[in-house]
């Protein structure tokens, strides 16, 4: 994943600087920019951490705050649905991000893989490119 694409926002927020955030500041940027109340956000916090601190590209917050965003309100619709009982679908929510992070983390890893064999490539091609150092 690349490192953020600067200017990408939405909502009419920047989302760059969003990358490396706190909680405190995710849980608060969901609850003013798109409605998500504190408590949905909280059990969520493990899973946005983690992709603040995974060099997650601009699109990709943008893609993970509007998923939350779609989750509380798909909450809401079935709480509303099922008047007097309290949603379970955080807990089922916590799950999917879980999921989908390490998804992402597999993607990474697979274009990280991806990048250093057409680098071979490339340099069995052509011998006189200088190699990159791979650490």
């Amino acid at each position: 994943m690349r490192a953020g694409c600067a200017g990408v926002s939405t909502h009419g927020i920047e989302l760059a600087p969003l990358m490396n955030m706190r909680s405190t500041n995710i849980i608060e940027i969901l609850e003013t920019e798109f409605g998500v109340p504190r408590a949905f956000t909280e059990p969520l916090i493990p899973v946005l951490e983690r992709a603040a601190g995974s060099q997650a590209s601009a699109r990709e917050w943008a893609a993970l705050l509007g998923g939350v965003a779609e989750a509380y309100r798909a909450a809401q619709a079935a709480s509303t649905t099922h008047s007097g009982s309290q949603s379970p679908g955080a807990d089922k929510v916590a799950q999917l991000m879980e999921r989908f992070s390490s998804e992402l983390q597999k993607l990474d890893d697979s274009l990280k893989v991806l990048t250093v064999s057409l680098e071979r490539v490339c340099q069995t091609l052509d011998p006189s490119v200088p190699r990159p150092t791979i650490h």
